[in-house]
């Protein structure tokens, strides 16, 4: 039996499905969205804790190193240390290292670490 209908337009139950899929879609896209914006935190934390710790290593390359050091510092809410030492294998050659270490948004333990050598 057929009954009094015109191909010209969609049903209430294609409707339901098109706003079901389209929510379905959208939903997963916002999820994205905040995805997004924790990896972009990350990023601009590690490229900060970067900078810091290179800032750092320049400074301690101009100074000459007479003796063992090692101290920190809190910029930016971070916690930077670093150190000068001797080579165990050459007195001629000291260590440069400088550490950055933060919590990231879930308190989860991040760090960036950098070492150089210094001929004398």
């Amino acid at each position: 039996m057929r009954g009094n209908r015109s191909g010209n337009g969609f049903s209430l139950l294609e409707v339901m499905i098109a706003l079901v899929v389209l929510s379905v879609g959208l939903l997963a896209l916002i999820g994205l969205f905040g995805s997004g914006f924790t990896s972009l935190e990350v990023g601009n934390k590690t490229t900060l804790a970067s900078q810091l710790a290179q800032r750092k290593m320049d400074a301690l390359r101009v100074i000459p190193p007479v003796l063992t050091l090692n101290d920190e510092d809190h910029p930016s809410g971070m916690r930077r240390r670093w150190s000068i030492q001797k080579s165990e294998n050459d007195p001629n050659i000291w260590v440069i290292s400088v550490e950055v270490l933060w919590n990231n948004s879930q308190d989860q333990g991040r760090r960036v670490f950098i070492k150089s050598l210094k001929f004398f």
